[in-house]
């Protein structure tokens, strides 16, 4: 009888002895902070399978006026502040197709000499303008390749006033990571417009992007749209990668146009915007 008592206290001692373990184990486990762990590569592709409304092939998203969220990023626009929003620059997404026909003509040649370039052709990938059409700001200019049906495209008016903070936001932050691999990137109508009527030699239109984390500036790259030099006239006319890994870990991002002629218009289109997410939580 006695030997059984002492079993008895035992397997209560012991009993409590577990459950003291189990709550210093939980209590360890929370100190030393979050256990679910995740990382991933992540694509904006920026389909969106009809869940947003476009009008006129464009879209932004009303509902959320800081800008078009893709998952842990939001790509940054700004709105009006009136009762039927407009958009007035940053981020706007387009369903308009590439033009099938070419709409540049008549590039100069031995036949037909140009007053800058009389007796030889220009390079294959620059075109010339002839004739007067309506070119969209919207609308990605890639006659023989198309990315996908759906693209962004980042439209800088010049006014900060009427500009979102910042560009692409990583709106993970607080649990994780975000490192940038790269994205497409390729000129509107508009742009190559503008470049075919007014560049010359030595001019340039060049985008540059700025990553940040916690305020400070960790790297910037940056990729020539277009550029008249001695040797070659040349106009990015097809989806182009711009690789912006030397950005290194984020939490922001900027992008800047710049030209050496004034009055070309500060706008690109994206797709397929790459980073990899670390996730702890």
């Amino acid at each position: 009888m006695q030997f059984a008592k002492l079993k008895f206290v035992e397997m209560k001692i012991f009993r409590k002895l577990i459950f003291v373990i189990s709550i210093a184990a939980m209590a360890v486990s929370c100190f030393n902070g979050p256990q679910n762990e995740e990382k991933f590569s992540l694509s904006a592709s920026f389909e969106y399978s009809g869940s947003v409304a476009f009008t006129d092939s464009v879209a932004f998203s009303k509902a959320t006026p800081a800008g078009i969220g893709w998952y842990h990023l939001a790509f940054c626009h700004k709105l009006s502040e009136d009762e039927n929003p407009a958009f007035l620059g940053g981020f706007i997404l387009s369903k308009m197709f590439t033009r099938t026909e070419p709409i540049v003509a008549d590039l100069p040649s031995e036949d037909n000499p140009s007053e800058d370039n009389p007796s030889t052709e220009p390079a294959e990938d620059t075109p010339t303008q002839t004739e007067e059409l309506e070119f969209s700001p919207y609308r990605v200019y890639t006659p023989e390749q198309k990315m996908s049906n759906t693209y962004a495209v980042f439209c800088d008016n010049g006014d900060e006033e009427m500009m979102p903070e910042s560009d692409v936001i990583f709106l993970s932050k607080e649990y994780g990571t975000c490192t940038l691999y790269g994205c497409h990137v390729a000129n509107t109508e508009e742009v190559v417009k503008s470049i075919v009527n007014t560049f010359e030699k030595g001019d340039y239109l060049k985008l540059i992007a700025k990553g940040y984390l916690d305020g400070e500036l960790t790297a910037e790259a940056e990729i020539k749209l277009a550029e008249y030099s001695a040797d070659k006239d040349s106009i990015v006319t097809s989806w182009t990668t711009f690789t912006l890994d030397k950005l290194g870990s984020v939490d922001k991002v900027d992008f800047e146009l710049q030209s050496s002629k004034e009055g070309i218009p500060s706008s690109f289109c994206m797709d397929n915007f790459t980073a990899q997410v670390h996730l702890k939580y």
